[in-house]
């Protein structure tokens, strides 16, 4: 076998960006918080992708670089280096009780069965 990367449906979805998002193209991308190997994934599409939106994506295995110059510190949870606040099991409970929805306490409810 031959190396064939990427195939026909993954280079029309690089090409379907190009067409009819080229703003994209000129924005940065941040991913954060991603493994060496994603990264080192990405460098296998450079030759295939558009190289304005390569140079454009920030591929970092965490989120310092977000504080203070890409997102406002209190944007930002604290794992992130912010000091936004934010509780999950508060939060729902609060947009149940608006929408009248009845929540169980975490761990005592059913598991979905589809």
């Amino acid at each position: 076998p031959t190396f064939r990367f990427p195939d026909t449906n993954t280079r029309a979805l690089m090409d379907l960006q190009t067409n009819f998002f080229p703003g994209a193209l000129g924005s940065t991308t941040h991913f954060c918080g991603i493994p060496r190997a994603v990264t080192w994934a990405f460098k296998l599409c450079r030759p295939f992708m558009n190289a304005e939106a390569y140079n454009n994506m920030k591929l970092r295995p965490d989120y310092s670089h977000l504080a203070g110059k890409h997102a406002a510190t209190e944007c930002l949870l604290p794992l992130w280096g912010g000091t936004f606040d934010f509780d999950l099991d508060e939060y729902v409970e609060w947009r149940a009780k608006e929408e009248g929805v009845e929540v169980c306490p975490r761990g005592q409810g059913r598991r979905f069965d589809p």
